[in-house]
């Protein structure tokens, strides 16, 4: 019997530690149909809570707790009443499921997938602006690297005060987004709202990215940039959208 147990035991973790390094694969490879497979039945209780969560609280969080879940509530009905101008894309909704706690800017993992249509190179955003995109599917979760990720690599086309420019890199140290290649830099003013351009295909137009925070200047003195404070609140998320446009394949 003691025997059984430990041999459960190796294969459990012998699973759990194949599906971990799946999430530390390079964001360029696709997942394989076993670590697919397994990322889907090592999620699955995730999935299922996720949607029916029942606690037995005490009372001396009760009051903590309610203000929590009102606040959920709000975000949950914020972002299924979402309205984007361009018709091109619908709305896939989704409850992130799990991310690292140490460092929450870089990817999370959500409780929809190739089920519900989406594919890799996906928009995601929550009830406030831009979040991400997805990098990883399987039949039932998606992987969305955030876009305050130092490892995330698109370049976003923006529109600021009618002038273009991209995103280079989230700067963590100063909790901003730069923005280069703005060519009438000085006609863009400090509380100037930040949109996706759709000057690309991988990206929406009009979808808030941010508000100017200030402008600063490259090392060498020279080239100008934009610091962008982002307006979703990445960190403290619990409900997101994908963005799936309708000839996307």
């Amino acid at each position: 019997m003691k025997k059984r147990i430990v041999y459960l035991l190796i294969v459990f973790l012998s699973v759990a530690t194949f599906l971990f390094s799946s999430f530390l694969v390079n964001d360029e490879r696709g997942l394989y149909k076993v670590e697919r497979a397994l990322k889907d039945l090592i999620t699955f209780p995730m999935r299922i809570f996720s949607r029916d969560v029942k606690i037995e609280l005490s009372s001396e969080v009760v009051g903590t707790v309610l203000d929590e879940r009102e606040a959920d509530l709000r975000e949950l009905k914020d972002i299924l009443d979402l309205n984007i101008v361009n018709s091109d894309f619908e709305y896939i909704n989704a409850t992130i499921i799990n991310r690292n706690s140490i460092n929450w800017f870089d990817t999370v993992l959500i409780d929809k997938g190739e089920f519900e249509g989406i594919k890799k190179g996906m928009s995601v955003i929550n009830k406030d602006g831009f979040v991400g995109e997805v990098i990883k599917t399987t039949d039932n979760t998606s992987e969305v690297k955030l876009i305050t990720s130092p490892s995330f690599k698109n370049k976003i086309s923006v529109v600021v005060g009618g002038e273009y420019g991209v995103s280079t890199k989230f700067d963590l140290d100063n909790n901003s987004l730069i923005i280069d290649g703005i060519k009438n830099i000085d006609k863009i003013n400090v509380g100037d709202k930040v949109y996706t351009s759709g000057l690309t295909s991988l990206y929406p137009s009009g979808v808030l990215i941010g508000t100017v925070k200030g402008k600063r200047k490259d090392k060498f003195e020279s080239l100008k940039y934009l610091e962008v404070n982002l307006e979703a609140d990445i960190k403290n998320s619990h409900y997101l959208s994908v963005l799936k446009k309708w000839f996307f394949y």
